[in-house]
């Protein structure tokens, strides 16, 4: 009988990932947000600063649901291929070649993953991207965690 390999077609082939709108987001977004304005009135605070606290926190939620609404800047899709290495698509229509940076974290119902472009034209420049269990379909989603807990950082054996 011949030893029979581990790795299956679809785990060494590359791995598209297509992002959907999240209303999970939008609703997580709005309860930090709701906390943090919360917790900034039962602060024993001056006034004025109470005041600046919330503006600014206000400001923080209407940037973040701009660019989970609109979109701006926003990773639309996400291709792990068969080499290792990742391509992220952005809102704007670029293909940015990136690596991913050690500590991704992997959740059954989340995963968040930090990417630094492999062409630096700014050496500080990271993406980060969320992805929440109804971002992507389940078996995605369950591929995407199976191959980051696997080998994180070596690429899929080849066929």
């Amino acid at each position: 009988m011949e030893p029979v390999s581990l790795s299956s077609v679809p785990a060494s082939a590359a791995l598209r990932l297509a992002l959907r709108p999240s209303r999970r987001l939008i609703v997580l977004l709005v309860l930090i947000h709701a906390g943090a304005l919360t917790l900034t009135f039962l602060l024993p605070l001056a006034q004025e600063v109470m005041l600046l606290l919330a503006g600014l926190i206000s400001a923080s939620l209407m940037w973040s649901l701009s660019n989970v609404l609109l979109k701006r800047g926003a990773i639309l899709e996400l291709v792990w291929d068969a080499l290792g290495e990742w391509i992220l698509h952005d809102a704007a229509g670029s293909e940015i070649q990136a690596r991913l940076l050690p500590g991704a974290y992997v959740h059954p119902q989340w995963v968040i993953l930090n990417f630094v472009p492999v062409a630096q034209r700014w050496p500080w420049r990271r993406y980060t991207v969320i992805l929440l269990g109804d971002m992507l379909d389940a078996d995605s989603l369950r591929r995407l965690r199976v191959r980051l807990l696997a080998a994180p950082h070596t690429p899929p054996e080849p066929e």
